[in-house]
């Protein structure tokens, strides 16, 4: 990157906010030190039973998966972020195997986070996902896939519910090889289906620990070799508008988004100076 693009990068820096893992002090130092002005700290919350396979490779042993969901760890991580000045908000990634299970939780898990997710892959829990208005984000829609998991038909529910698509760049650093040209390929595709219906587009760094924790400017220039500048700058700011979005929705007037019952007690104190 040349200097002058990083000079523009700061110049039109916003309120940048990362998805990721992070719930220590020194990493929620470091996100702050190198750009970052928040962040939604995801805990997984799994839905679906995992079944393990005997030696003669049946099915046998059901066991539910770990899941990581405290509202005490998030408060935890959100002090943590106050005393570094970062504003941290509360995110769930929803794991399902069936669309049963996830129809089941949606609403279950709506009100306990600022962000709700659903961890993509299954091309029925993609779809699902995309077109539930109490979702904010379909993540990693390619996951285990050999496309990208989104067509133009899935593209466009998530344009009139107002899900977006979330690349998750951890994703791709554990890929190796012919991989890692897959996956690039499969955001491409999916920044051009996004671009067309108009879907909204995250990127988040998806970090588990310090050493997958990026810059702003890092995931700016990777969005800017595969899709453009403008987009980029466009999808970057995207989280920002989610929770601005889903803090509205909690105001106690608003009925939906764009639809508010007007204030009483302002009205009426109006009357009284009138008279």
């Amino acid at each position: 990157m040349t200097k002058n693009t990083k000079n523009e990068f700061k110049k039109d820096e916003k309120e940048y906010i990362d998805i990721n893992y992070i719930n220590t002090s020194e990493g929620i130092e470091y996100l702050k030190k190198i750009g970052w002005k928040g962040f939604v700290f995801t805990q997984n919350v799994y839905l679906s039973k995992k079944a393990e396979k005997n030696m003669a490779g049946k099915l046998d042993k059901v066991e539910a998966e770990k899941t990581d969901y405290s509202k005490e760890k998030y408060l935890e991580c959100k002090e943590l972020g106050n005393n570094a000045g970062l504003n941290v908000y509360s995110g769930i990634l929803l794991h399902a195997s069936s669309v049963k299970d996830l129809e089941k939780n949606i609403r279950k898990y709506r009100g306990k986070c600022d962000v709700l997710m659903v961890k993509g892959g299954d091309l029925d829990i993609n779809r699902f996902a995309l077109e539930k208005d109490d979702v904010d984000l379909l993540s990693s829609p390619a996951f285990r896939r050999l496309d990208s998991g989104i067509d133009h038909i899935t593209a466009r529910l998530g344009s009139v519910h107002r899900v977006g698509l979330n690349l998750n760049f951890s994703d791709l650093l554990v890929k190796k090889g012919y991989e890692i040209a897959r996956l690039v390929n499969s955001y491409q595709r999916n920044i051009k289906l996004a671009k067309k219906y108009n879907t909204p587009f995250t990127i988040s760094t998806g970090a588990k620990n310090m050493y997958q924790i990026k810059s702003p400017e890092n995931l700016r220039s990777f969005l800017t070799t595969i899709s453009n500048l403008e987009y980029a700058k466009l999808s970057m700011g995207q989280m920002n508008n989610i929770i601005n979005y889903r803090t509205k929705l909690k105001e106690n007037n608003v009925l939906m988004y764009g639809l508010e019952l007007e204030k009483v007690e302002k009205k009426a104190e109006n009357i009284e100076r009138e008279l």
